[in-house]
């Protein structure tokens, strides 16, 4: 059996989605902590499945009868990427590709409430979608013991994902540390980008070293899983049943403790987030909080100043999976409105 490096089992790797978020609920509170940009919903288990890698999505789409969705790796750092392919309903699949990044202790799995039939149809409306699980986490390998969990290196398993699926122009959308995920992407593969979609996520630095060291110290202890679940919990508020909230910390409880620590260390660090000025479209979808100040809408306007803001009230972190039918409309609406 495969397990995480806290020693807990890992999760089933072998079907495409091992099980499903239970019943979610539709209220909740606003996550009012600066850390709930860096925190994403579930976690991965970083073992390494070994297998091989799929064909590209072309194959999938033009298949007769082919199913909506398709478990796919590619090879990345010695290990493999592995990512969900959903093909395009429509009838000339000329639009860009929506590439879904999950956030910090988390997994594709952060965007099961998307991938349900009805709000599928919209987002793929001639389109196709690819939904990652970034190294170290779900069924992702680990990235060599020599290689940091940076916002660079998780961007560059982005980057071999599109090389992989022969992606043209993607809409990179990320959740949470997905999203400064997402901005490295653009700038390291920008001819391939053809916008961006912050989901309650920071597109410049909000926090320092000193800001996150605290939080650093307990995830290096003896009691980082408590202290990993005492944060979902508290970022769940009210907003989801307890099965559905346990569920997630039943996830987040088997990362990899490594990507935990290393990619918020990247993330505090300001010189790993390169900020150029954003020359595609971007749109941000975020829950009401004090991050989201008009300090940070100025650093915003400064590297992309046509930025869309949609801010929800009385939404938590989770905005994807509290609010999806809202989410979809308000992410297919805007990428219409760009001719994307």
């Amino acid at each position: 059996m495969c397990t995480s490096a806290w020693g807990r089992p890992a999760a089933n790797r072998g079907a495409t989605r091992p099980w499903r978020l239970p019943g979610l609920g539709s209220s909740g509170r606003p996550a009012l902590v600066l850390l709930a940009t860096l925190i994403g919903t579930l976690a991965g288990t970083g073992c390494d499945p070994g297998l091989n890698r799929h064909p590209p999505s072309q194959e999938l789409r033009d298949a007769p009868g082919a199913p909506l969705s398709e478990e796919r790796r590619t090879d990345h750092r010695g290990g493999q990427v592995a990512y969900l392919a959903l093909r395009d309903l429509g009838a000339t699949g000329s639009a860009p590709t929506l590439v879904l990044i999950h956030g910090w202790a988390s997994t594709r799995l952060a965007w099961e409430g998307l991938l349900d039939e009805e709000r599928a149809t919209t987002l793929l409306a001639e389109r196709r979608m690819l939904v990652i699980d970034l190294p170290g986490h779900g069924a992702s390998s680990p990235l060599p013991e020599d290689v940091p969990y940076s916002l660079a290196e998780l961007a560059s398993a982005v980057v071999s994902v599109l090389e992989a699926e022969e992606v043209e122009r993607a809409i990179l959308v990320g959740h949470s540390n997905g999203t400064p995920v997402a901005m490295q992407v653009l700038h390291r593969a920008a001819e391939r980008v053809a916008a961006v979609v912050a989901v309650d996520g920071a597109v410049v630095p909000v926090a320092t070293r000193d800001m996150v060291e605290p939080m650093l110290e307990k995830l290096r202890g003896e009691d980082a899983a408590a202290t990993v679940e005492g944060m979902v919990r508290g970022m769940a508020g009210q907003a989801f049943d307890e099965e559905t909230t346990a569920a997630l910390v039943e996830m987040t409880a088997s990362v990899d403790r490594r990507a935990l620590v290393e990619s918020v260390e990247s993330a505090a660090d300001a010189s790993h987030w390169g900020n150029q000025p954003v020359t595609v479209p971007l749109l941000l979808v975020l829950a009401e909080q004090p991050t989201w100040d008009e300090t940070y809408r100025t650093r915003v306007a400064e590297i992309a100043a046509d930025a869309t803001w949609i801010v929800w009230p009385d939404t938590n972190h989770f905005l994807q999976l509290q609010r999806p039918d809202e989410f979809v409309a308000a992410v297919d609406g805007w990428l219409r409105e760009q001719g994307l």
